[in-house]
């Protein structure tokens, strides 16, 4: 069965499907506070708000029993020493780091969650005494349709969004130039990424969220 694009199925769509609330009728947001343009934080499960907008697509107590296997990988079940621990480990062992080395490591948690506690996988390479050096090669890279579309679609599952900045600082990816030059635009590279929108639309998503970081402070 193809993926909603049509075509196939990715790790950042299955755990998508895996823990998206939407599985069980919910829409889950507040889950990150940002002031003044500061660093997002990331929310406590008791403060996020859900509300029902959808008929389930799978029952709540099978999507619970997916939740309580993937719990294993989350930050709340690793202190920041242990996933700083965890992380030496992986390196010890690769010799280097990446977002595909540590999503697919079995004893840490995914790349994500590095990301929500440290402020960005760079500030966590720093922490186990790893320098990132491949960003520039990284960029110069030949990269498929599908490594840059999945990669909006990684973006958009940890930040809920996706912006040229969010692209820009992203170490694993290109600049938005080259998504442009690809895809013809940036709004194309979204939809066909999954996520459809006009350029009327991202402006008033933009200004939304300027508006958001404003009421919180």
């Amino acid at each position: 069965m193809p993926s909603t694009n049509g075509g196939t199925w990715t790790f950042a769509r299955v755990r998508t499907v895996l823990t998206s609330e939407l599985m069980v009728g919910y829409y889950v947001y507040n889950r990150k506070t940002q002031r003044m343009r500061g660093p997002a934080k990331r929310n406590p499960p008791a403060l996020w708000i859900r509300t029902r907008v959808m008929e389930p697509i799978v029952g709540a107590r099978q999507f619970a029993r997916a939740q309580q296997q993937i719990g294993r990988r989350t930050g709340y079940a690793f202190s920041k020493q242990d996933m700083i621990d965890r992380l030496e480990r992986l390196l010890r062992e690769k010799g280097k780091l990446s977002s595909v080395i540590i999503d697919y490591c079995q004893y840490t948690p995914c790349c994500r969650t590095y990301v929500e506690h440290f402020g960005g996988l760079r500030a966590a390479y720093a922490a186990v005494g790893y320098e990132c050096r491949w960003r520039v090669p990284k960029r110069k890279r030949n990269y498929s349709d599908d490594q840059l579309l999945d990669g909006i679609r990684r973006l958009h599952a940890t930040f809920g969004y996706v912006t040229i900045a969010l692209i820009e600082a992203d170490p694993d990816l290109p600049t938005h130039q080259m998504f442009t030059d690809r895809f013809g635009s940036m709004i194309r590279a979204y939809g066909l990424a999954g996520f459809p929108i006009t350029k009327r639309e991202a402006i008033s998503a933009a200004q939304k969220r300027a508006a958001s970081r404003h009421c919180a402070f």
